[in-house]
């Protein structure tokens, strides 16, 4: 048979009725990769004797669910997942495993399920943790009905739980005030302007470190914000407290319009840094996403119009602020609005001006 190993996965190469063929199967297995050749030579109308038997995969019943998540991770699909999504399948996979592994895929009952769910709340395990697994474990069996390894998906008829994971954590005044002073202290400056920017113009990691020195025009007091998560770039107004970070941080450094103003910074290590910041600080339960949180809440208690708050926050819908925000009152520009986050400026200028000599 003309299979041949390249990379990861298996090629074949074929000569039909006087034209070549060189394709990849996409199998990592060569036992997948004789059944993917043999289905394409009698897509081709041309199916040697010796091929006619190659479609008998193995009998569902005779595949463990080991195996079955074995061959649906070597599979191509599950290469191009992003590794993120890799690792958690994997771990999902193991509490499976760990229970029902030896068992035959065909055997595993939604009783059986049931009980390992039971566990789970019994331990304490979040819902939407529990949920994430069983998910995992409903398209591990489509998967393999959809490739004839198993006959039936236990998980079919599931119920999910639907889970509220809204995080309800802000930074108060006082924490704020620890982590920028801190961050002072260690003379982490570009940390203390990331910060900065999710607390008062709701930045996200990806946005504020993909930030270029075209995107800030200090004498307009405003920022662009060009990399975003529902891909719309996003002019924000600057607060006093914004607009003094940014031209300390700027001052002095000869950036280029299209130079990016935090080189070398990524999202994970803005990450890294704000959880040591805040361990070391005793602060407990509190995620850098959490800055763009208090940022909104604050305007929202401020009583600023839900609608100014969407623009401000980056949402294409108000309906994501309605659980925060009750009563909304037009008020005239966005640059007012951000003029309310200024109530800390004092204290903050006094954190800018501990680090001067």
């Amino acid at each position: 048979m003309a299979l041949f190993k390249r990379g990861r996965f298996y090629w074949f190469s074929k000569n039909i009725g006087g034209k070549h063929y060189r394709e990849s199967t996409g199998c990592a297995e060569r036992n997948e990769a004789e059944v993917f050749y043999a289905k394409w030579l009698l897509k081709h109308n041309h199916v040697p004797p010796q091929t006619e038997n190659l479609y008998q995969r193995p009998q569902a019943s005779s595949l463990t669910l080991e195996q079955l998540v074995d061959k649906c991770f070597k599979h191509r699909s599950f290469s191009k997942l992003a590794l993120q999504s890799q690792r958690r399948y994997r771990t999902s996979a193991k509490l499976f495993l760990d229970k029902l592994g030896n068992l035959p895929a065909d055997e595993i009952t939604t009783d059986m399920l049931e009980d390992i769910q039971k566990d789970r709340l019994a331990e304490g395990i979040n819902t939407s943790t529990i949920d994430r697994d069983f998910a995992f474990l409903r398209h591990l069996f489509n998967w393999g009905i959809d490739h004839e390894y198993c006959k039936k998906n236990p998980v079919k008829n599931w119920l999910f739980e639907k889970a509220n994971n809204a995080r309800t954590r802000r930074l108060s005044d006082e924490e704020e005030n620890l982590i920028l002073a801190e961050m002072k202290k260690e003379n982490l400056n570009g940390f203390l302007t990331i910060t900065v920017l999710g607390l008062y113009t709701r930045g996200r990691r990806a946005e504020i470190t993909n930030l270029r020195r075209k995107n800030i025009d200090l004498e307009e007091r405003t920022i662009t914000y060009e990399v975003t998560k529902n891909k719309t770039p996003r002019v924000e107004p600057l607060c006093q407290i914004a607009y003094m970070t940014l031209e300390a941080w700027l001052k002095d450094k000869n950036f280029s319009p299209q130079d990016y103003i935090f080189p070398g910074i990524t999202p994970d290590r803005v990450t890294r840094i704000f959880i040591r910041i805040t361990r070391k600080l005793g602060i407990k339960d509190l995620r850098f996403h959490d800055t763009g949180k208090t940022f909104t809440n604050r305007l929202i208690e401020a009583k600023a119009d839900i609608y100014s708050v969407s623009k401000l926050s980056g949402h294409k819908s108000i309906s994501v602020l309605e659980k925060y925000y009750l009563n909304p009152r037009i008020l005239p520009s966005l640059s007012e609005e951000v003029a309310k986050l200024d109530r800390n400026l004092s204290q903050f200028v006094t954190i800018l001006e501990s680090g001067k000599k």
